[in-house]
């Protein structure tokens, strides 16, 4: 049996919803975005809202998704250091110059 907040949030789902002071630019992006994704609009924001909410909703994964990127970023910068390091190394040892 449904509690009386299921019931009525499940009422809300399926009642449309009419959403205001939109401009215009971001409504002819919402258009071109739903067409090249060959869906129709209702479609593409309900699958972008749903996963903003989603994201919003799981700062824990949003954040170790977040910390994955700098620790590769330092990874590449580490390993264009020791290149760098190597050619300066071999460049002094080619010409006695530093």
């Amino acid at each position: 049996m449904k509690t009386r907040c299921e019931d009525r949030c499940s009422q809300q789902v399926t009642r449309p919803w009419t959403i205001r002071d939109i401009g215009d630019d971001t409504r002819k992006s919402v258009i071109r975005a739903a067409r090249r994704e060959g869906m129709t609009i209702s479609q593409w924001v309900n699958r972008v809202l749903d996963e903003q909410a989603n994201q919003a909703l799981n700062p824990i994964r949003q954040a170790r998704g977040c910390a994955q990127v700098p620790m590769k970023i330092l990874d590449e910068l580490l390993t264009l250091n020791r290149r760098m390091e190597r050619v300066e190394r071999q460049s002094v040892g080619d010409d006695g110059l530093d």
